[in-house]
């Protein structure tokens, strides 16, 4: 007691120590009431809008039969098609969803495991105005497609997120623990942050975005870098960043409910959990760097090539677009999922054979070891370096080689005389 009572008596007359924590305690507090405030006030969106879907579904390594159960989940939603990435070595997984007859699923074989690549192909082969991203391993309930496409009736917004859950969580206490935190993430901090429009997350394992919004900014979602290396994983964070940066709206749909898979193990749960923070941690610092109010495309775009994220915005689709000469040809249309060009339907559907090849290239894919990404970024140099023509032969080739200038006298060095 003694002690207790000199601790007490010293902090009365160092009550100045107490108030850094003072200050901390009531920040976090009052953060804390503005968002069950905020979250109070949440309702989901109802409306009657209604438009074409596409299902993105990457897949790797997935066991066939927890695919197939999410599938019966995803078509009893009636969407337009569900376009799935399956890797080359997933056999039994191929030969399952080609031998299905049903006309709305679409397979990509392809060699490349990583899921940013896989969604780049997917969406680009896809055809409808909203497409759907969910994991391999989730399952929707009824009502989710109808629910998630109902925020879209505002123009403004450019994806939507779900309320999630885990699937099955008292089969283990960690998967228990799992929901129980995802519980607390989407009952006050999602509903608050999407009643401003901005959620800084819309969680991959099913999230809605418009396709017009979503295809400008495929290349800095796919090609991202970070201190010099390529990112695998934090897809979600990443593009709800980047549809954030191009001046559009994310909001939640509660109403729209997801199950997923998670670890059973406390292994598998610390590993989840770390990858999804430093994933979170690598999203915010690399939004955090501006210039003149937009996102910087050295930093925040994070590509090696193409133009920065200020190009794209909600209009960027027509900026890019080449301009017709009056009377000229039209440009050709874009290539869909029915134009396979003579090429089976699992073989890269609507992606050129070029963007193919790279794929397919092991130079391009994601290295392990360390500075793989520096490796990678100088083999890029220097295939950029030689596929440019030389200046004098390129201008003469157009027919504009510059005559060679009047010769410059030497200067005194080089006479070898000093003045």
């Amino acid at each position: 007691m003694d002690l207790l009572d000199d601790l007490g008596l010293y902090l009365a007359d160092n009550w100045t120590l107490l108030l850094p924590i003072g200050v901390v305690g009531a920040i976090s507090w009052s953060v804390w009431g503005i968002r069950k405030f905020l979250s109070a006030l949440y309702r989901p969106i109802v409306s009657d809008f209604r438009t074409t879907t596409s299902v993105i579904v990457p897949s790797y390594r997935e066991d066939p039969d927890i695919l197939e159960e999410c599938l019966e989940t995803w078509l009893a939603e009636e969407p337009t098609e569900v376009v799935v990435v399956v890797h080359t070595a997933d056999v039994e997984t191929r030969r399952r969803l080609l031998g299905r007859d049903d006309p709305r699923i679409h397979v990509i074989v392809t060699p490349t495991r990583g899921k940013r690549e896989g969604l780049g192909l997917a969406i680009r082969a896809a055809v409808g105005e909203i497409l759907v991203l969910t994991d391999s391993d989730t399952r929707w309930e009824p009502g989710l497609l109808a629910a998630v496409q109902m925020p879209f009736a505002d123009p403004a917004v450019g994806g939507v997120g779900t309320r999630q859950n885990v699937y099955r969580p008292h089969t283990s206490v960690w998967r228990r623990v799992a929901d129980w935190i995802i519980d607390n993430r989407y009952l006050d901090y999602v509903p608050a942050t999407g009643r401003a429009g901005a959620v800084v997350c819309l969680s991959g394992r099913t999230a809605a975005y418009r396709r017009s919004v979503v295809l400008p900014l495929l290349p800095h979602l796919v090609d991202e870098y970070f201190l010099g290396r390529r990112c695998i994983a934090g897809d979600d964070g990443r593009l709800t960043w980047l549809v954030l940066a191009a001046g559009h709206r994310t909001v939640h749909q509660s109403s729209a409910r997801a199950l997923s898979m998670f670890p059973a193990t406390f292994r598998g749960f610390c590993r989840q959990r770390l990858r999804w923070s430093r994933n979170s941690y690598r999203c915010y610092l690399t939004a955090l760097w501006t210039r003149d109010g937009r996102p910087a495309p050295a930093l925040v775009a994070g590509t090696r090539a193409g133009p920065g994220l200020a190009a794209a915005g909600p209009g960027a689709a027509q900026r890019r677009a080449p301009a017709q000469a009056p009377g000229g040809p039209a440009a050709p249309p874009p290539r869909h999922p029915g134009d396979h060009d003579g090429r089976p339907a699992d073989q890269g559907v609507g992606v050129p054979d070029d963007e193919q090849a790279g794929l397919a290239d092991p130079a391009r894919r994601p290295g392990r070891r360390r500075g793989a990404g520096r490796r990678l970024a100088r083999a890029g140099a220097r295939a950029r370096r030689d596929r440019r023509p030389a200046r004098p032969a390129a201008r003469a080739a157009r027919g504009r080689a510059r005559p060679p200038g009047p010769q410059r006298p030497p200067g005194p060095h080089e006479r070898g005389v000093l003045t």
